[in-house]
C-alpha cells in the first residue's frame, strides 16, 4: 500500500535518547516548569518513548520550539514522529507516522496527529485535521494508556492517507490553478506577501524530476518543501528598505513548521474537492 515500483527499501533509523536530546532536549524533562500547578500531572515525554517503543513504534525525528521566555526553556512545546519498527517503505515512496506534541510548560496537553515521511526529500508532513482527527489527551495522571491507545487508533486510520495521496496524484491542475495554489501557500507563511522574500512561483520550481509533474501531489509537494527550507529569494525586487531580500530562512520554530504542514494539506483538501 505504501509502494511504489522501486525495490530498494529503506530502514528509517530508530533514534537513540542521546540524539533524541540533542535535537530536543525538552522531551527529556524531568519536572514540569516551576509554578506549575499541583493539580497538573507530569509524565515526561522520554517516559511515553519508551512505551511506544514497547509496542512497536520507533521515534525517528524529534524537535523543539525556540521560547521567548527563559523560564520556559527545557520545558517549551516539543514534537517527536514515530514510525512502526515493522513496516518498510521504498524509495520515491512515504511511511506513515503518528506525530506526538506535548509540552512541559502547560502550554499545551498532548495531541497525536497523523503524518507521513517523504524518503524523496527527507521531509515530514502532517495530515490535515479534517483528513484524520487529532487525538487530544490532558495531563490528568492516566495519560500514558491513553496515548499509546490513542497510536494505535490513529495507526488504524493511516492507510486513508494513501488513499488522499492517490487522489492527489489524479488531480491535474491547470498553470492558473498551481499558482493560484502557490500564492495561498506563500500566505502561509506571510500573510502580507510585499514582505515576503520571494514570490509565490518560485514555490512551484522543480528542484527533483519525481516532483515535476503537475498534479496535485507534486505542487503540494514542491510548495511544502520549500518553505520550510527555504534558501530562495526574488531577485527581480528590493524590499522596503530599497536593500535586495535575503533568501528566505529555513523554517526551525515548531509552532511554524506545524502550521504550515497543516495549512499545506488543508489547502491541498480544497484543491482536491474543487
Amino acid at each position: 500500500m505504501f509502494t511504489t515500483n522501486e525495490t530498494t527499501t529503506i530502514h528509517h533509523a530508530d533514534l537513540p535518547d542521546n540524539e533524541l536530546r540533542a535535537m530536543a532536549p525538552a522531551v527529556f524533562a524531568e519536572s514540569p516548569m516551576p509554578g506549575t500547578s499541583a493539580r497538573y500531572s507530569f509524565l515526561p515525554t522520554s517516559r511515553i518513548i519508551d512505551a511506544m517503543r514497547a509496542e512497536g513504534w520507533k521515534p525517528t525525528d524529534a524537535r523543539q520550539s525556540h521560547p521567548r521566555l527563559a523560564t520556559r526553556q527545557g520545558y517549551q512545546l516539543h514534537q517527536v514522529r514515530f514510525q512502526r519498527r515493522d513496516q518498510l517503505a521504498e524509495v520515491g515512496e512515504f511511511a506513515p507516522e503518528v506525530v506526538l506534541i506535548n509540552s512541559h510548560d502547560r502550554s499545551s496537553g498532548y495531541e497525536l496527529h497523523a503524518g507521513l515521511f517523504r524518503f524523496i526529500c527527507r521531509n515530514g508532513m502532517m495530515v490535515s485535521n479534517a483528513v484524520i482527527t487529532p487525538i487530544h489527551v490532558r495531563h490528568t495522571g492516566q495519560e500514558l494508556p491513553q496515548i499509546i491507545a490513542a497510536s494505535f487508533k490513529i495507526l488504524a486510520q493511516l492507510p486513508v492517507i494513501a488513499g488522499r495521496v492517490a487522489s492527489f496524484r489524479s488531480r491535474m491542475l491547470t498553470d492558473a490553478a498551481a499558482m493560484e495554489f502557490a500564492t495561498n501557500a506563500l500566505r502561509l507563511r506571510y500573510p502580507d506577501p510585499t514582505l515576503a522574500p520571494i514570490r509565490a512561483d518560485q514555490l512551484l520550481d522543480v528542484r527533483r524530476s519525481e516532483d515535476a509533474g503537475m498534479d496535485l501531489w507534486s505542487i503540494v509537494s514542491r510548495c511544502q518543501e520549500a518553505l520550510l527550507r527555504g534558501g530562495m529569494r526574488d531577485t527581480s525586487r528590493v524590499n522596503r528598505a530599497g536593500k535586495p531580500f535575503r533568501p528566505m530562512r529555513a523554517i526551525r520554530g515548531l509552532d511554524a513548521n506545524v502550521h504550515i504542514n497543516l495549512g499545506i494539506w488543508q489547502l491541498a483538501e480544497a484543491f482536491r474537492q474543487n
